[in-house]
């Protein structure tokens, strides 16, 4: 079993639950490195380069290369997070769905 258990959340000491989460983000941060070494390995990011290079010299519209190229876009999450929102009627499963995701971050 990953993670904190239910009774470790509700009954231990209510830092356990800061460790968990600042072994997760470390967690999350190592393979976030271990990714881009790999896509770097790869060529993820020359073929990227290159294939904006390329854009740029032979079409009208200009792109610019982005300054993380493959991290998650954390203004894409809110705003899927909105959808999600909006779609749901029941207040109830509409707290859950916005303390999942305010948990994960």
């Amino acid at each position: 079993m990953f993670g904190m258990s239910s009774t470790e959340f509700w009954e231990a000491d209510p830092q356990l639950y800061f460790s968990y989460r600042t072994f997760y983000l470390k967690k999350v941060q190592s393979q976030i490195q271990e990714w881009n070494y790999k896509s770097w390995l790869s060529g993820s990011y020359s073929y990227l380069a290159v294939s904006v290079a390329l854009n740029n010299a032979f079409s009208k519209k200009k792109i610019e290369y982005p300054s993380k190229p493959f991290e998650e876009d954390k203004e894409k999450t809110k705003t899927e997070l909105q959808e999600m929102m909006e779609k749901e009627n029941d207040k109830d499963i509409r707290q859950q769905i916005e303390f999942n995701y305010w948990a994960r971050l």
